[in-house]
């Protein structure tokens, strides 16, 4: 609830408030108080991020602000809106912020999404933040490369070509096997590639291909990782006692999946 009391000379009104509508007047400290916990005119509901930057200054009010546009993107980030908003700021600001929160790039407005330092720091931060970079940028090597090393699976949003980068592709499982998935068809063919997932993530092996489910190496390295990577495994494997064996060490339950013969 935002203060409604009247001005006093030590408390004045804000004027120029929401331009709009008339009376729309409030104590500044009590605005500021309000927009650092909410998104809309607490009279009017109109959203800020409807507001101009002349309408902000004629108020006095430097909502451009670091603070004030992390707390705006934490908002919308909670409830569904579309057309998604944009954050109204410079460019210097919203490098700062996303040097916080990686992922604000999503509500950058679109010629910063196009720049490649404010880009760059925020796949640094956030590699999933590549999803909302230009295509341009996805296509750019250092900015790929900087993504997947914080986030493997933000493999899945850069360009074609690079998905069949074996140093990306390599680092991006190092960080998460699920990276596999985005992989160009060769790597996923890949033996190195695909025993480094499993040891990453054993269940990728039900991705993968039959041959390499039939591999004893893979798949123990699987198992060692996710015990219940054994019901993935070819069958010739689930009765092999050695990854049976290393399988419900780990855990138990993987049981279920060994042949009959070594449940006996």
């Amino acid at each position: 609830i935002v203060c409604m009391q009247g001005e006093t000379p030590d408390r004045p009104f804000v004027e120029k408030w929401c331009t709009h509508s008339k009376g729309h007047k409030f104590h500044r400290a009590c605005l500021e108080k309000w927009i650092s916990m909410k998104t809309q005119c607490p009279l009017c509901r109109r959203d800020l991020s409807e507001f101009t930057s002349d309408e902000w200054a004629m108020a006095g009010i430097d909502y451009s602000s670091k603070a004030l546009c992390l707390k705006q993107i934490r908002a919308w980030s909670e409830a569904w809106q579309f057309p998604r908003p944009q954050l109204q700021a410079d460019r210097h600001v919203i490098l700062e912020v996303v040097k916080e929160e990686g992922w604000a790039l999503k509500f950058a407005p679109p010629d910063l999404r196009t720049d490649r330092e404010i880009v760059f720091e925020a796949v640094r931060r956030s590699g999933l933040a590549l999803q909302y970079a230009a295509d341009a940028l996805k296509a750019d090597r250092d900015i790929v490369l900087q993504a997947v090393m914080g986030q493997g699976v933000a493999l899945r949003f850069a360009a074609e070509h690079l998905k069949g980068d074996r140093e990306i592709v390599a680092e991006a499982i190092r960080q998460s096997g699920w990276a596999l998935n985005h992989a160009r068809g060769d790597l996923k063919a890949d033996r190195e590639i695909v025993l480094e997932a499993v040891k990453q993530t054993g269940s990728i092996l039900q991705h993968v291909a039959g041959t390499f489910r039939a591999d004893r190496e893979i798949v123990l390295e699987a198992v060692k990782q996710d015990a219940f990577a054994l019901g993935f495994a070819a069958s010739s494997l689930r009765a092999d006692r050695g990854v049976v064996f290393e399988a419900v060490k780990k855990d138990g339950g993987a049981l279920e999946y060994a042949s009959d013969d070594l449940k006996a």
